[in-house]
């Protein structure tokens, strides 16, 4: 019986703790901007074909979580946090979208079963020689083991200490996609490991054809929290043919451009959304640092909600995102259209924490 009454005093902080409503008592933004956002699996993750391997697009800070997605790149350029034109302050912008804009259209939408993935192949390369950490492309395959397209790896420990290995970024054709590749190494020892592509980042990007890879990986002492070697974004050619170009799909209202982020409005999906609603972006990094995107505050018709938003997007890279309602808080607050949104974003160093900038609130009209 004792155990039972704190098991239910437990679940009771924890619903008081996410839960959020129009009063704004509770405000997720400060637990969102502390680093420690909220981070849910995604729905579309299919088991890859190593065991341990629990590939997801969150961001993650110690080598004993399961293999996430994340960023790689120092900061080449010093922070100017609420410099200028998109710092920190009360300017508001009014955005009216397109009709084009305001329907959910284009690359975010499954691409439902028409959707194939050509066959490409790899050669036999070396991707990483440093530190006593060997990593080779021995191959792909467009359907692994599960379905799911994978770059195959060799992994080789000579570091002489025990290490963990895992991916922190991907891109194919210059899009920011989810993938997921983990593997625990003993000194002197090598593994076989896919890095495996998770399929519906590809579809909603309308990736056919790989033309190219980019990935980077984290490496780290196993069981310490520190970190032993975070390599540079590795370009992996496929033989696809060199002038393929990979087809791009941002139109819509560009509600931000500034300090490096291009955000594109893309329209509102209520029947494809996995969680409820999603709201489509197209972002962009035009800037010359990698960059970790989350929301701080979030109000739908004026009443605030904590949905979910975080994304890496490294220099160079677009990425075709969603802003994710779900169902059960829309509800709860009794919306049952989204006539207005409005918010703000955190622009932070992946690597190092640092928040960059916040955004100006962003005001959007339906």
């Amino acid at each position: 019986m004792a155990r039972s009454k704190w098991g239910l005093l437990l679940l009771g902080i924890l619903a008081l703790s996410l839960s959020v409503s129009c009063s704004g008592v509770l405000d997720p933004a400060r637990y969102i901007a502390s680093g420690l956002y909220k981070v849910r699996p995604d729905p579309t993750a299919v088991p890859t074909a190593a065991p341990t391997a629990a590939p997801t697009e969150a961001p993650v800070e110690t080598p004993s979580l399961a293999p996430t997605e994340q960023a790689t790149a120092r900061p080449t350029t010093p922070a100017t946090a609420g410099q200028g034109k998109g710092g920190r302050g009360d300017a508001r912008r009014q955005r009216t979208p397109t009709p084009e804009a305001a329907n959910p259209v284009g690359a975010q939408e499954p691409a439902g079963t028409d959707w194939r993935l050509e066959p490409v192949n790899v050669e036999r390369q070396v991707l990483l020689d440093q530190d006593g950490v060997r990593i080779t492309a021995t191959g792909f395959s467009h359907e692994g083991e599960w379905g799911e397209p994978q770059l195959g790896l060799l992994v080789e420990n000579n570091s002489g200490r025990q290490l963990t290995i895992q991916v922190r970024a991907t891109a194919v054709n210059d899009l920011m996609v989810g993938s997921g590749m983990y593997v625990e190494l003993q000194p002197g020892k090598r593994a076989h490991t896919p890095l495996t592509f998770l399929i519906r980042p590809l579809e909603q990007a309308g990736i056919t054809l790989i033309k190219k890879i980019e990935v980077s990986f984290l490496i780290t002492p196993t069981g310490v929290s520190e970190t032993y070697l975070i390599s540079d974004m590795i370009e992996v050619p496929t033989d696809a043919d060199p002038d393929y170009v990979q087809p791009l799909d941002d139109a819509g209202e560009v509600v931000w451009d500034d300090q490096g982020v291009r955000m594109v409005l893309r329209g509102v999906d209520s029947e494809n959304s996995d969680w409820g609603t999603d709201v489509l972006f197209y972002l962009e990094n035009t800037g010359d640092r990698d960059l970790l995107l989350h929301v701080a505050e979030v109000y739908v018709n004026d009443c605030k909600l904590g949905p979910y938003f975080s994304e890496v997007v490294m220099v160079g890279k677009g990425r075709y995102s969603a802003l994710m309602l779900e169902r059960e808080e829309l509800q709860a607050n009794g919306i049952t259209r989204i006539d207005s949104l409005e918010f703000t974003f955190l622009a932070v160093d992946p690597d190092s924490w640092e928040e960059l900038f916040q955004s100006d609130t962003i005001r959007i009209t339906f």
